[in-house]
């Protein structure tokens, strides 16, 4: 069965994802890290995302 498009991004919204690795970007604080993708992806302010 096939979803609309829209359905279908509504739930991966909702999906997240841990890095396996410790350190994914190096020039990062652990904090800024975690608050990357709510900033690039949900266009969250940076301040709301920490």
């Amino acid at each position: 069965m096939e979803e609309r498009p829209t359905v279908v991004a509504e739930r991966r919204r909702n999906i997240g994802f841990v890095f396996q690795r410790i350190h994914p970007f190096p020039h990062l604080t652990a904090l800024d890290n975690v608050a990357a993708a709510p900033t690039k992806v949900l266009g969250m302010p940076k301040a709301a995302a920490r």
